[in-house]
């Protein structure tokens, strides 16, 4: 895989997180609680910005790799995101509602386009909206379906309940919850036709706060099989500096 490329899933691996397997429809009774939970959780703001400075990134593969990053999120707006080894910047992406900015460090390259670019680029099928909401929430859902399509979506174990959200290409992100709390324990995303297998389980949390402190992910995707452990430190909900995006000279530009 170019390295462009695992950049990306880099950044993108920092977002997501996790597994989830078919269970018995819910009731009744939990599935109109449920759907109220998540309808009122999907349009709710816990604030506008959200940063952590101490992202600890170890990356396993064939060998490890142990970097750092950053992630910041105006909500609403963009996630911004950089990875770096021994201090040395080794790339930054930003996505906003309409557009896509990487520049890699590495190759001395750049890629500026639309959002909607995603699928053909890196066979991502989801929009900004989805993945600030897979971000910050830890589950995607249709504000336009019914009540009926929406119980076809859940599904409720022992201890678990399960919401499966589907874009208009076929790709699925499945959300896993604790039965009695809601904490988020599970996040699956799967794009069969691109390739793209992500999962993820969250650790423990921040007290009083829906942020795990740590994630074990596994990605897999065409040229990457790997299993990643993100350590996320030093969170804030303070407005942070903005970084630019200017090319140095002797960038190229990315093609496809």
């Amino acid at each position: 895989m170019k390295s462009y490329s695992l950049f990306w899933f880099l950044i993108f691996l920092v977002f997501t997180a996790v597994s989830c397997k078919t269970v018995p429809l819910a009731s009744v009774a939990r599935d109109t609680e449920f759907r109220q939970y998540l309808f009122k959780h999907s349009s709710e703001y816990s604030s506008e910005y959200f940063s952590s400075e101490q992202l600890d990134i170890k990356i396993i593969t064939d060998d490890t790799k142990n970097l750092r990053g950053k992630i910041s999120i105006k909500q609403g707006e963009f996630i911004y995101a950089n990875v770096n080894f021994l201090g040395f910047e080794l790339g930054r992406l930003e996505l906003s509602v309409d557009s896509v900015k990487i520049i890699n460090r590495l190759d001395k390259s750049f890629y500026f386009g639309a959002i909607d670019e995603l699928k053909s680029l890196f066979g991502v099928d989801l929009g900004y909206e989805e993945i600030e909401s897979i971000v910050l929430k830890g589950f995607v859902i249709d504000g336009s379906e019914n009540r009926r399509s929406f119980r076809d979506r859940v599904f409720e174990g022992p201890e678990l309940l399960s919401y499966t959200y589907r874009t208009s290409f076929g790709a699925e992100v499945s959300s896993v919850f604790n039965i009695e709390t809601y904490r988020i324990s599970k996040i699956n995303i799967v794009d069969s036709a691109a390739g793209l297998f992500v999962s993820a389980f969250p650790g423990s949390f921040y007290e009083g706060l829906n942020y795990p402190k740590e994630l074990r992910i596994s990605v897999k995707s065409r040229g990457l099989d790997a299993e990643v452990l993100v350590g996320i430190g030093k969170i804030s909900k303070d407005k942070f500096a903005r970084k630019s995006f200017n090319v140095n000279a002797g960038y190229s530009e990315i093609t496809f």
